[in-house]
């Protein structure tokens, strides 16, 4: 795959122990790596305690661009500038393909979070320091015998940070 400045985008594929063999469905989702003075912005999510890229998954006749510039304003206050598509990560578990379309993005500044939707979800956003953030996503395996979820979570977001330079 080839990102718009006509750059190969890699692609990293994660399969689940519980992944089936085929795929059934598949949903689409886009997040923004968004570094600053050496701290990433994370979201984190209250009710399970653990951290992720901010992004969501795309509504219909979305383009890319506008779901991660949509789901990172609303999640975190946060206006963005898409800069450039980066990496892809196709993740397979029982009968679901996952595709997380990662983009780096720089912040504009602040915009309107939705609360009632921040509060549904509990989510807070935190910038936290760059490597800080990827050993805590390189833990996963640390997290697989009791919350497999917090660990593929983890190790999908590691995969994107070591891929930052």
């Amino acid at each position: 795959m080839v990102n718009i400045d006509g750059k190969i985008m890699k692609i990293i594929e994660i399969r689940g122990a519980n992944y089936k063999g085929k795929v059934n469905e598949t949903l689409k989702a886009c997040r923004a790596v968004i570094v600053n003075n050496g701290n990433i912005l994370l979201a984190r999510d209250l009710k399970f305690d653990q951290y992720m890229i901010p992004g969501g998954l795309m509504e219909d006749n979305e383009t890319e661009e506008q779901c991660v510039t949509r789901e990172v304003s609303a999640y975190t206050g946060e206006a963005i500038e898409v800069v450039t598509p980066f990496i892809e990560i196709h993740e397979f578990y029982g009968t679901t393909e996952w595709i997380g379309k990662y983009f780096i993005a720089r912040s504009t500044g602040r915009s309107v979070v939705n609360e009632k939707k921040e509060q549904f979800i509990h989510l807070e956003c935190e910038w936290m320091n760059f490597d800080k953030a990827l050993k805590m996503f390189s833990e996963y395996k640390s997290y697989f015998a009791k919350d497999p979820i917090k660990s593929g979570l983890y190790l999908r977001e590691y995969n994107v940070l070591k891929n930052v330079k």
